[in-house]
């Protein structure tokens, strides 16, 4: 058989869109969110407030 071969690239982007379509997406996504929006919340706070609530 002589073909051309797929690159790395193609390699990787259909790996790629295997594992974003996958069944776990909502999972992910979820556990994503979930270490995420509390971060992003405390970063918006005073940071010397939050500062000093740690020591």
């Amino acid at each position: 058989m002589t073909g051309r071969q797929a690159g790395v690239g193609v390699l990787v982007r259909t790996e790629l869109f295997k594992i974003a379509s996958s069944r776990w997406q909502p999972v992910a996504l979820t556990g994503i969110l979930i270490l995420h929006v509390p971060l992003m919340l405390w970063a918006g706070q005073d940071a010397a407030a939050s500062w000093d609530g740690l020591r």
